[in-house]
């Protein structure tokens, strides 16, 4: 009976090894699907990405400053306006005494 009892525990011990073993095996594989997953939707991205690029085709390269230069032109444009009102005004106060 007592070696019978040994006998189911060494069996029990083996089958919790093998069982530990397989839990090991299974989680390392998990984390490389994971890590897979993880770097495959990167993956995806940038392929749609440099597909979007390559539909744009050549892109004019503007200069460093275009930014403050569009800023710049289009205070010009506001302040220009403001005088074509001043004297779009003006004119027509001439216009009325004329007539």
């Amino acid at each position: 009976m007592w070696r019978d009892l040994k006998k189911a525990y060494e069996d029990a011990e083996e089958a919790y090894g093998k069982i530990d073993q397989t839990i090991s095996v299974a989680t390392i594989s998990r984390n490389r699907m994971s890590r897979i997953r993880r770097v495959c939707r990167d993956i995806l991205r940038k392929q749609e990405l440099d597909g979007l690029l390559e539909q744009l085709g050549d892109v004019i390269a503007l200069p460093e400053d275009a930014a403050s230069l569009v800023t710049e032109n289009e205070r010009k444009d506001a302040e220009t306006g403001a005088r074509i009102g001043t004297l779009k005004i003006q004119l027509e106060r001439a216009e009325t005494e004329l007539e």
